[in-house]
């Protein structure tokens, strides 16, 4: 339970940090829920999405939602969405010669981590469908299949040492081998390959011109977040990156925070999170609904 709840509020803690530098250059940075049986309903989703791009949370003030990616807008905007949204995504994706690939799916997918994390098949087919409902290239299926695998797969606490650890190469193997089926050639998954296992965060060029939306990025920076071992100082490395910086470090958030557990999460960050307390009865309404109770360690499966 703790390792759910630190992903949550880490995504959200790496969100509003990242948010500090986003659409910066580096050198700029430097100067400053599913309730459908547990199987996704991809129209059920485009309408909640179509209801929250229309007025936000309105309980929070929202005029509508904020943030919404140019790869969303065009496919929700279209008025066949709410019949068939996959299919409306897949023909924006064939307009734009099928090489779109923004970070909109990716950022969003943490939470099909944690949904039904005891099966990582099911975790696949949802993280697919959710992302398929706005981003249909390959490479989006593909980042969200591995971030949310991940998190499932140590929500399983799976892949641990004998003092605990998690073994991160262990991991990501995992990740590549759901995400990879997402892709056809092995010059694809070479380069999936070689996001999941970037070293060194300068490798990928998080605010280089015209990609800082790519979804390897995001889903890159979230891989390299899981090889560290300190909350602070890992999201503020990625906001000192610029570029997309709320995107990448929210997938950075939720998948170290996995790792880490919520006692690794920074008290001055998590206290101040804006609208902590609607976040906190949100989660409770999460668990209730799925029957899970935060002193209850023993899941059906």
């Amino acid at each position: 339970m703790d390792r759910i709840l630190a992903t949550i509020y880490g995504q959200c803690i790496g969100d509003a940090i990242g948010f500090l530098t986003e659409f910066l250059s580096k050198d700029e940075a430097k100067m400053i829920l599913v309730d459908c049986g547990g199987k996704v309903d991809p129209v059920d989703f485009a309408k909640k999405l179509k209801t929250w791009i229309k007025s936000g949370f309105s309980e929070l003030g929202d005029f509508a939602g904020l943030g919404l990616g140019l790869t969303t807008s065009k496919v929700t905007s279209r008025p066949e969405f709410l019949k068939d949204p996959h299919e409306v995504a897949r023909f924006v994706w064939d307009k734009h010669d099928r090489n779109i690939a923004p970070n909109g799916a990716v950022m969003r997918t943490s939470i099909v981590g944690i949904h039904m994390y005891w099966s990582l098949d099911n975790v696949t087919k949802n993280a697919r469908d959710f992302a398929k409902t706005t981003h249909h290239d390959p490479r989006c299926q593909a980042s969200t299949v591995a971030v949310s695998v991940a998190i499932a797969t140590m929500l399983q606490e799976k892949h641990m040492d004998k003092k605990g650890k998690f073994k991160v190469k262990d991991i990501i193997q995992d990740a590549y081998t759901y995400a990879s089926t997402c892709l056809e050639t092995d010059t694809e998954k070479k380069d999936l390959m070689f996001y999941l296992k970037c070293e060194d965060i300068n490798d990928l060029k998080l605010d280089e011109a015209d990609k800082i939306g790519y979804t390897y990025k995001s889903m890159g920076t979230g891989f390299w977040a899981l090889k560290q071992d300190n909350f602070r100082k890992t999201i503020t490395k990625i906001m000192m990156q610029g570029g997309d910086a709320d995107s990448n470090a929210c997938v950075g958030g939720a998948l170290l925070g996995c790792k880490l557990g919520m006692s690794a999460l920074p008290e001055t960050w998590l206290t101040k999170l804006l609208h902590k307390d609607w976040l906190d009865n949100e989660i409770k309404k999460y668990f209730e609904m799925m029957k899970w109770e935060r002193n209850d360690k023993s899941e059906e499966k």
